[in-house]
């Protein structure tokens, strides 16, 4: 709720640095899959750099990758594969969080960064939260110089992009 506060308040700060955004995406997927500890899942880091630097700042980022796998975790029930892909092009890094669970009703996928919204198909009872990662994780791609977004069919999976400018340190 503090980072809700302080993003309404446009307070939001980033401390940017010399980040590796593979060896973010790796630590980020090594927490969650000894978290989720019950084995349904298998995580999956596909990129062909060994490293990735740009100026970000990792805290912040490793925040919206947690809640990107986390969500991934949730809302795939049945386990199967939770897959992070990062590629470049030109000055950009695209990373994508890939799952194969429930998926977004394809009318929603508009609002879902919103404050508070939950997918039509992700009752709050069942799956937990407030409906504010994704809000927060947009405003934090957004003051990075970046877009977020996801694609989805119903039934059938999630995959969220991230565009992050990788600017003079890549």
């Amino acid at each position: 709720m503090l980072d809700v506060a302080r993003i309404d308040a446009d307070r939001l700060e980033l401390r940017p640095e010399r980040c590796d955004l593979v060896a973010l995406a790796r630590a980020a997927l090594e927490r969650v899959d000894l978290e989720e500890g019950r084995g349904r899942h298998r995580f999956i880091l596909d990129t062909p750099h060994d490293a990735l630097i740009g100026r970000w700042d990792g805290l912040r980022l490793a925040q919206v990758l947690t809640n990107l796998l986390d969500n991934a975790v949730k809302y795939s029930p049945d386990g199967g594969a939770v897959r992070v892909a990062i590629t470049t092009r030109d000055d950009w890094a695209h990373l994508t969080v890939a799952d194969a669970g429930i998926g977004i009703p394809a009318h929603q996928l508009e609002t879902l960064f919103e404050p508070f919204a939950r997918a039509s198909n992700a009752a709050a009872p069942a799956y937990g939260g407030f409906g504010l990662g994704l809000y927060i994780a947009r405003r934090i791609v957004e003051r990075h110089g970046g877009q977020i977004w996801a694609e989805s069919v119903e039934g059938r999976g999630s995959t969220f992009h991230l565009l992050l400018p990788v600017g003079s340190e890549g």
